[in-house]
């Protein structure tokens, strides 16, 4: 197993609290009590803003194939409707987290989609001569800390690492 090391760049807000790191997020995965710590940060934010999980949706179609794995059209099927509530997610939530610093002791933030760059050691992104934020962006911001709970502050574009 090899080690990345990456630098990030974003437009958002920090997220970690007094409480310590990345507990304002764990606490909304758990809802304020004890739960599911393997909720994926995606869920969360899904949840946010207001995707429910269809009912009829990719599980039922996942256990169908893991019943016949022998059927190409089953997996297909199943395929099909991730790819369709991924879309539906990422057409909701404007925002993602950004885990920066390292495994062993991450740090998170909000930024907006669209607002964020990461590169590999040894790798280059050209980002052109300005970096100029949407001003929509803000208020996307504000509007996602307030559906999250968490304390805004005047987003900026910020610079950071990642090894993990």
């Amino acid at each position: 197993m090899g080690v990345s090391t990456d630098g990030l760049l974003f437009y958002g807000v920090t997220i970690d609290s007094a409480e310590g790191s990345y507990n304002v997020l764990s606490r909304l995965r758990r809802g304020g009590d004890e739960g599911d710590d393997d909720e994926e940060d995606e869920e969360v934010l899904a949840a946010a803003y207001g995707y429910v999980e269809p009912a009829s949706g990719s599980d039922a179609l996942w256990e169908a194939y893991q019943a016949d794995r022998d059927s190409a059209e089953k997996l297909e099927a199943w395929r099909t409707a991730r790819r369709a509530e991924q879309a539906l997610k990422d057409s909701l939530v404007p925002v993602e987290v950004i885990q920066y610093c390292s495994n062993e002791y991450p740090m998170h933030a909000l930024a907006v989609k669209g607002g964020s760059y990461s590169v590999a050691r040894g790798s280059v992104e050209r980002l052109g001569q300005s970096l100029v934020a949407d001003p929509e962006w803000r208020e996307v911001l504000r509007d996602a800390c307030e559906r999250l709970g968490i304390p805004f502050e005047e987003p900026e574009w910020l610079l950071a690492s990642y090894w993990g």
